[in-house]
């Protein structure tokens, strides 16, 4: 089995974050295979913006000069809204890709401004998990974390600093909770993504709308558009969901940015001639949400090809970008 499948069988479902990807060498540019995981545990569904307490956790930030001096502004909450998810698979025992994977997990954009720190507070609301005592509580990867001091944990809340950016796991769990395989198994978890600041969209950049008058329908009901050479870039405030799997197609010298928070469930694929210099860049969401209209379109499914990104050509950038599978099916047509 190719390495790119063995990937999406054992982590279908994870929420995954990329790291800058360049490549000089004609490929076929698999974005799931060399992205950076985030998470052991992998879960999906449709994504909740989740709303106060309607989420496992609520977070809040200020920006210090460093650690361990306190807030000169008033605590906020995170100025995206909190997403969750569960696993939309509803037999989690059907195939390999869900097996332990019952939780939820919560997982929020923070920018940390340059050479400054994040003081961050955050509360759960999951049953169990308050009262775990500072010797349970822990911001993972703890070999970076440890240097910036002892979290502060008192019933439910828990209050930290962040002092460079990352991905980072918190978790109220005592260790008793990984001797319990069920428990183990529906564990809510939570992970912050902090960024650098990212320079503003470009303003000749076209809005890409939400219409879908946009797409054509290529064949068996598959909806896709070209983006051809330009910029372009998904708002927050557009609605990027059409009941079904779209396509788009990126050419030569383009560029394509999602605005922090957009959501889009869709693929950006290019399978049909090899391109040159295409940019992706955004602290937005790109979601393979859709099973395929058919399982072989050529340039749209290949052979039963689902990558969220699939792109052939030299000089390929993607940055920023979250990107789940909320897929309900189990996903054996990944590979």
């Amino acid at each position: 089995m190719p390495l790119s499948c063995h990937f999406h069988r054992s982590l279908h479902h994870s929420v995954r974050r990329s790291s800058i990807l360049k490549e000089t060498v004609e490929m076929v540019f698999d974005l799931q295979l060399l992205l950076r995981l985030i998470v052991a545990s992998a879960f999906g569904s449709n994504v909740v913006k989740a709303q106060s307490t309607s989420s496992p956790y609520e977070v809040k930030t200020c920006v210090v000069n460093f650690v361990g001096e306190s807030c000169l502004t008033e605590l906020l909450p995170v100025a995206n809204p909190i997403r969750y998810q569960t696993q939309p698979v509803t037999n989690p025992n059907a195939c390999e890709d869900t097996v332990g994977q019952r939780g939820s997990l919560s997982f929020v954009d923070i920018t940390l401004p340059t050479n400054q720190v994040l003081y961050v507070e955050v509360t759960t609301n999951v049953v169990g998990q308050e009262n775990v005592g500072v010797d349970n509580f822990h911001v993972r990867p703890s070999r970076l974390t440890e240097p910036w001091g002892m979290p502060n944990v008192e019933n439910n809340l828990a209050s930290f600093y962040i002092a460079d950016t990352g991905q980072y796991s918190v978790e109220f769990a005592s260790s008793e909770l990984w001797k319990d395989l069920l428990r183990a198994q529906n564990f809510d978890a939570l992970t912050l993504f902090v960024n650098p600041p990212m320079d503003p969209l470009p303003s000749d950049a076209v809005l890409i709308e939400e219409d879908i008058t946009q797409f054509d329908n290529v064949g068996g009901g598959q909806l896709a558009r070209t983006l051809g050479g330009g910029k372009y870039y998904f708002s927050a405030a557009q609605t990027y969901d059409w009941g079904q799997d779209v396509v788009y197609h990126v050419m030569d010298d383009t560029e394509v940015y999602f605005e922090q928070n957009s959501y889009v469930k869709a693929r950006i694929i290019q399978t049909k001639q090899k391109v040159n210099n295409v940019l992706i860049r955004g602290y937005g969401v790109l979601d393979n949400a859709y099973p395929p209209t058919e399982y072989d379109i050529p340039g749209e499914s290949d052979d039963g090809s689902r990558q969220a990104i699939h792109i052939l050509g030299k000089n390929i950038e993607i940055s920023g970008l979250t990107i789940v599978n909320t897929n309900k099916e189990c996903g054996v047509w990944l590979c």
